[in-house]
């Protein structure tokens, strides 16, 4: 029988994930962005370099058969496959299979379009691949 990975969005969930990683075919996320039509699973940290097994982590949340979100399941066919969009207190980042991009710091811009603006335009590049 094959085994079916989901992955699944808890926004109550509130323990710690890290021992709850195992081998096992469902796993949890921190959030989920809707971008360009396709659900992006999306990874918070306070820092990313000082994470121990975020690559991982990461890894879990790449290849996944669907991803369930308040009821609701959605297959392959509307998520970004091979990409994890990573938040931490200095920027923001795209994991795309042992690769970590960098997007943006937030210390970088002095408004909030145009950090809106420049996320866009590095969004699109990263993910046309």
């Amino acid at each position: 029988m094959e085994t079916i990975s989901t992955l699944r969005f808890d926004p109550n969930r509130r323990m710690n994930r890290s021992s709850q990683l195992a081998a096992e075919p469902n796993t949890f996320v921190d959030n989920l962005v809707l971008y360009r039509g396709l659900w992006l699973p999306v990874e918070v940290k306070l820092n990313i370099y000082t994470t121990s097994n975020l690559e991982d982590q990461l890894e879990q949340y790449m290849h996944v058969d669907k991803i369930e979100h308040e009821g609701m399941t959605f297959g392959q066919d509307m998520l970004w496959l091979d990409r994890v969009l990573v938040v931490d207190t200095e920027g923001l980042y795209l994991y795309t299979g042992g690769t970590m991009h960098y997007l943006l710091l937030w210390d970088d811009f002095k408004s909030e379009q145009d950090m809106l603006d420049a996320l866009d335009a590095r969004l699109d590049a990263i993910c046309a691949w």
